[in-house]
């Protein structure tokens, strides 16, 4: 029974000290979501980026992130609107990558 996968967390980034000793017990699987806001994305995204780092630093488990989805319309008839979304998960996928992700759902 010690092969049976561990169940991970998604967390937003001010829950992760409370969390981070469970996950870090058996390096946990973490999907990270709060970052693809709007005002984490227009704003100074690398501090928030830089902080989940920090707080995640000893932990090896494998690192997801929640991309943008509330509002935004891929194949929206406007092109404004698509542009706007596809400048939102381009973003996104920055950040993704700057916080050492594997995937983004």
């Amino acid at each position: 029974m010690t092969d049976l996968p561990r169940v991970g967390a998604a967390l937003c980034l001010p829950d992760l000290a409370q969390f981070l000793p469970w996950l870090a017990e058996h390096d946990r699987d973490l999907e990270l979501q709060g970052l693809a806001t709007p005002e984490v994305m227009d704003g100074d995204w690398r501090a928030a980026v830089a902080e989940a780092r920090a707080a995640l630093a000893g932990w090896s488990g494998r690192l997801g992130m929640h991309g943008p989805f509330a509002g935004l319309v891929l194949d929206a008839r406007d092109p404004e609107a698509r542009a706007l979304a596809a400048r939102r998960i381009d973003r996104s996928l920055d950040i993704a990558a700057a916080l050492g992700a594997r995937q983004m759902v």
